[in-house]
């Protein structure tokens, strides 16, 4: 018995471009002056998500020589991520977001929402 095989069949032709662009392209340009881009304040938060994070972890476990370990075991991510927050490198995925904001609101909160603190104060 023989198996089947898989041929790729390619023409000599290149392809031609298609008039589609996807709807994310076009949702992600918010106002235009120029030449310039506004950015969303998703885009935004993109990008100070991992500036923020790190303080976060800082706040809630400190510089010291465990501060990683424990970030790294509160978690349940790799050492390498917990090292990654701490130096500010890279932002959380939602189950770590979701984590923090059920046990450590307070800290959560005074980095995130700081206006939403000083106006309970």
């Amino acid at each position: 018995m023989t198996l089947p095989r898989l041929h790729l069949i390619h023409s000599a032709q290149p392809s031609q471009a298609s008039g589609q662009t996807s709807y994310s392209n076009q949702l992600r340009v918010v106002a235009s002056k120029g030449r310039r881009r506004v950015k969303s304040e998703a885009e935004i938060m993109k990008a100070e998500c991992p500036i923020l994070w790190q303080r976060f972890v800082r706040e809630v476990f400190g510089r010291g020589p465990g501060a990683r370990d424990a970030t790294a075991i509160a978690f349940g991510v790799t050492l390498q991520t917990a090292c990654n927050w701490h130096e500010g490198l890279v932002g959380p995925m939602g189950h770590a977001v979701a984590h923090a904001t059920r046990n450590f609101r307070e800290e959560y909160d005074a980095v995130f929402c700081p206006e939403q603190v000083r106006r309970a104060a």
